[in-house]
């Protein structure tokens, strides 16, 4: 297209910047249109991830979330490959000009919006382009690597249950996480469990209890005799009560804590064979 030819000036990708072109182009960033829509977008996107001004304004507006639903809907090469890298020039930008916090922040949000899982599936094609497969592989590698790197700070988990508001952050997820870190919710007389058992009555930030029924539910699943230390807390009152909460996702996340409060794990695998 006549705008991907002239972005390929950086003069030219200031004058589009300071006359908020990022803005409008980030309108149409939308994974449902036309195949070579999509394409020219992404490639207008790629082509000013190398100018730095740009690489802010991309990130505020974000954009790399909206490539993350390219890379999961597309299902031509040409579009994942814009779109990969595209996402690829933001990461190293951020890891070059920015925190070291600011990037983690960065490669967990997009991990949280499914881009490690995205990415493997679409590996699993037989895409032909070596920039692709290189590019997808560097992404992969990445994402492993913040993956690993997180789950091994229990201290940033507990910062979150004790600040009394729950998101679906990278840990909550990643059953590596549990497994390694079960047992630090009984450290400290089980400071960080009351906590968060303490959530289910005090919030009333649907996210927080969502999310403090699934960690509980996690708990039981990892620890051996997790459920005598919820029971000791009296948590199935608590949990229970959520299961007739106005929000469906609450309801949810309670229905499951609550199974896991009342079944044996090998009645739960049962039921997960069923």
């Amino acid at each position: 297209t006549c705008l991907s030819l002239l972005l390929r000036n950086q003069n030219t990708r200031e004058v589009f910047l300071k006359h908020n072109g990022i803005s409008a182009l980030s309108v149409h960033l939308v994974s449902s249109h036309k195949t070579q829509t999509l394409y020219e977008v992404c490639l207008c996107a790629w082509l000013l991830s190398f100018c730095k001004p740009a690489v802010q304004e991309i990130l505020q507006l974000n954009i790399p979330k909206k490539l993350v639903d390219v890379v999961k809907q597309a299902n031509k090469e040409k579009v994942l490959r814009v779109a990969i890298m595209c996402l690829e020039n933001i990461l190293k930008d951020v890891k070059e000009n920015y925190s070291v916090e600011r990037y983690s922040k960065l490669v967990s949000k997009l991990i949280e919006n499914g881009l490690r899982k995205y990415v493997a599936t679409q590996k699993m094609n037989s895409y032909k382009d070596e920039e692709l497969i290189e590019s997808m592989d560097w992404l992969e590698e990445k994402l492993e690597a913040e993956v690993v790197l997180k789950i091994s700070q229990f201290d940033e988990y507990a910062d979150e249950v004790l600040s009394g508001t729950l998101d679906w952050t990278l840990l909550h997820k990643q059953e590596k996480f549990w497994k390694m870190n079960a047992a630090n919710f009984v450290a400290k007389d089980c400071t960080i469990l009351k906590a968060l058992a303490r959530l289910l009555e005090t919030s009333t930030d649907e996210r927080t209890l969502e999310v403090a029924c699934h960690d509980i539910g996690q708990f039981i699943s990892h620890y051996p005799h997790g459920r005598g230390f919820m029971n000791a807390l009296k948590v199935k009152p608590l949990v229970m009560k959520l299961m007739v909460h106005p929000d469906p996702e609450v309801q949810k996340q309670a229905l499951m804590c609550t199974q896991k409060l009342m079944l044996s794990k090998d009645s739960l695998d049962l039921l997960s064979l069923a």
